[in-house]
């Protein structure tokens, strides 16, 4: 796991079934006879997402990756076997996008793609949809919920929105699917408003989310069981769910909390930046300051001051990185997520030091 201590979580059959039957079904992924369907994670993140048990169940092709998945090997399997439905990492996207640019070949088959494990850039969001002509799908589960929670699914009322709405909603975590509830509550386990504004801790339930983990006392569970994902978020009036960040992702700097995940995504704003990871450092004053790493793309000058201009056009100043540090690449998991804790352990001192 991203938090370096993975935990054995236990399904059943029936919940297999049942999120087979769901996440392949015309609500959600629309797997037919005609779908051509490449998962791009592997077996072992939530057995790639499900899709080896919903793309069969409907018929669907299924064409499996294997582990290497740089743009130009996606590219040629998504050209050579006429992929239109395809599932992944923000990274792998990005990835593809980048041999695209490049090479300046097309992707004419590929129809919908699916985004999870990671927040979804707008800006990405809005390429794939102007420069490529697909629609792209922010998609929320996690191992203990077999995974699909929420997705944006493509809604006729969105053909008549401004396109930066649009991608708005896309690159959002969307709504939940048949059959799973969300609600989020404050410390005192109160439950908030959707209002789109307030934060609190994310809670899910349905019939295919975990009940407990591997070797852990089973607990009393009805029908009112919450199951606590460890998130934290916001809900709008219309349902659609936003993550802000992991409980151990989020920053508290004296009495105020700073999202990662929202100076992250400010930061592929900025044309140069390639990827950017924010985490929380120690501080002498407001005990933790985040400071950003950001990679680059290649042969772009990176200019520090348009670049906290762009940051200070998003967000508060008191939200600002105190530290921005240029990087030749980031750490990784297997599923494309960014080693956070690796990254916090490696730099918990960096302003302590007076760097």
């Amino acid at each position: 796991g991203t938090t370096g201590h993975p935990k054995g979580v236990l399904y059943s059959h029936q919940s297999t079934v049942m999120h087979a039957m769901m996440s392949g079904s015309s609500q959600l992924l629309d797997f037919n006879q005609v779908s051509v369907v490449m998962p791009m994670v592997p077996m072992y993140h939530v057995v790639a997402w499900g899709i080896p048990f919903s793309a069969p169940l409907y018929g669907a092709k299924l064409v499996l990756p294997g582990p290497i998945l740089d743009g130009e090997s996606v590219h040629q399997l998504i050209h050579c076997e006429h992929v239109n439905k395809a599932y992944g990492v923000p990274e792998v996207w990005l990835g593809l996008h980048h041999y695209l640019q490049q090479s300046g070949k097309r992707i004419p088959s590929l129809l919908n793609i699916g985004v999870g494990g990671a927040a979804s850039p707008e800006a990405l969001v809005k390429t794939y949809g102007e420069e490529y002509g697909v629609y792209w799908m922010g998609i929320w589960g996690m191992t203990e919920t077999s995974p699909l929670v929420t997705a944006a699914i493509h809604e006729p009322a969105m053909d008549t929105m401004k396109p930066n709405d649009r991608y708005r909603l896309q690159a959002s975590a969307g709504r939940p699917i048949f059959g799973c509830e969300i609600a989020i509550f404050d410390n005192d386990q109160t439950p908030l408003p959707h209002d789109g504004i307030t934060q609190g801790q994310l809670k899910v339930r349905g019939p295919w989310i975990m009940n407990h983990y591997f070797k852990e006392k089973p607990p009393k569970k009805n029908k009112h069981t919450w199951f606590d994902t460890g998130d934290t978020a916001t809900i709008d009036s219309q349902g659609y769910l936003r993550i802000v960040d992991r409980h151990t992702d989020v920053i508290k700097s004296g009495d105020n909390w700073i999202s990662s995940v929202q100076l992250e995504d400010a930061a592929l704003k900025y044309q140069p930046v390639d990827e950017a990871c924010v985490i929380s450092v120690r501080h002498k004053q407001w005990n933790e300051r985040p400071i950003m790493l950001v990679t680059l793309k290649n042969r772009q000058k990176f200019n520090k001051g348009q670049f906290i201009d762009v940051l200070k056009s998003h967000l508060s100043n008191w939200c600002l990185p105190d530290a921005i540090i240029t990087v030749p690449s980031l750490p990784h998991t297997g599923t494309g997520k960014l080693k956070k804790y690796e990254l916090r352990e490696q730099y918990q001192d960096y302003l302590l030091n007076g760097a």
